[in-house]
């Protein structure tokens, strides 16, 4: 799951229960365990906690099922100027290229819970999208909402978008196609990997009107944002988070440093500082997730190992008896055995 510290605006919120309010859910079961009501919701500058919101769409799930009419709708009503000063930075963007590049730079300004990544391939540029520290419910919703999110975007700064290559790994629903039904356009399913992605050519092409300085401006002001929340949590807080949301093998003390900017000196100094070291909080994050992989996936130890980064299925068994006094598979067949247990919620912040 993903870390509770870490606050993000509550706008995205707003927007799911709005859409589940007009398709006549039961409000309180949708915000049940969340630790929200709509009064501080509405809020002017309210912001939430991810593992609140990653709540709130399994609420959703649970209600709605594996439709997902209801993602790609909710995908769809997103429009730029709801992620505040990232949206205007995109539309300050001088190609639509530099525009995704932003959105994935500060990605964690966004609401999506799904992790992004770029990647060509055959004349196009993908966004790829991994939702493997997500809740099993919540993984599908939630990589569906930002494939939608991405087309709206799009084609809200371009009405002239060719249309996408939208692939995903899920078999194909039945009987409607709702990325054909939202946006005319049919996605293609059973794929290796969920991706939207636009011909090179056409992110390439410069976007007449286009103010250098204000691009410059938005994109400070996203830095600074990530600033000021970063204090608030903390450094322990932002590497748990980067290391929570990797798609695959945690990343090394190296890759984290360069993603917040920093050298690894000065990191491993700031983690000391705040009383522990990179090596306790990248354990910590393999304990949390390989216990969510336990309980959500049906693959083997084996498959757990390897998604985990470890060389050999042994070595993770002696990690998790290390972690929790008995080898993985004893684990989970304990844990089934037991009544499930509801998530935690955090408490409401007030935005910075």
């Amino acid at each position: 799951m993903l870390s509770s510290q870490l606050s993000r605006s509550a706008a995205s919120a707003r927007l799911l229960l709005e859409l589940a309010d007009e398709r006549e859910l039961d409000m309180a079961a949708c915000l049940q365990g969340t630790g929200l009501n709509m009064g501080e919701l509405a809020e002017p500058g309210c912001e939430i906690g991810s593992a609140q919101e990653e709540r709130l769409i399994a609420n959703i799930v649970a209600l709605v099922g594996t439709d997902s009419d209801f993602a790609v709708a909710a995908g769809r009503r997103y429009r730029l100027e709801i992620f505040g000063m990232l949206g205007f930075a995109c539309m300050s963007a001088p190609t639509l290229r530099e525009m995704l590049a932003i959105s994935l730079r500060y990605q964690d300004l966004a609401f999506t819970l799904a992790r992004a990544r770029a990647e060509r391939e055959a004349g196009h540029t993908y966004i790829a999208l991994t939702g493997s520290h997500l809740l099993a419910p919540v993984r599908r919703f939630a990589i569906e909402q930002c494939i939608s999110t991405v087309w709206a975007a799009v084609a809200e700064i371009d009405a002239a978008t060719p249309r996408p290559r939208v692939e995903l790994v899920y078999p194909q629903p039945d009987p409607t196609d709702p990325f054909e039904q939202h946006f005319g356009s049919p996605a293609r399913y059973a794929c290796a990997i969920d991706r939207i992605g636009y011909p090179d050519a056409y992110l390439d092409r410069p976007r007449p009107q286009i103010d250098p300085a204000a691009l410059e401006l938005c994109e400070r002001q996203c830095h600074d944002m990530i600033a000021r929340r970063r204090a608030r949590v903390g450094t322990v807080g932002f590497v748990r988070e980067l290391l929570s949301r990797a798609a695959g093998p945690l990343p090394s003390m190296q890759t984290v440093a360069r993603d917040l900017n920093t050298s690894v000196r000065t990191l491993r100094r700031a983690l000391a500082a705040e009383g522990t070291t990179f090596r306790e909080v990248d354990e910590s994050v393999r304990v949390d997730r390989s216990m969510t992989m336990l309980l959500n996936d049906s693959g083997s130890v084996d498959h757990i190992a390897r998604a985990l980064g470890y060389a050999t299925t042994p070595a993770f068994v002696r990690a998790f008896k290390r972690w929790k006094g008995m080898p993985p598979g004893a684990w989970r067949a304990s844990q089934r055995r037991q009544e499930p247990r509801g998530a935690v919620a955090t408490p409401i912040k007030s935005a910075v």
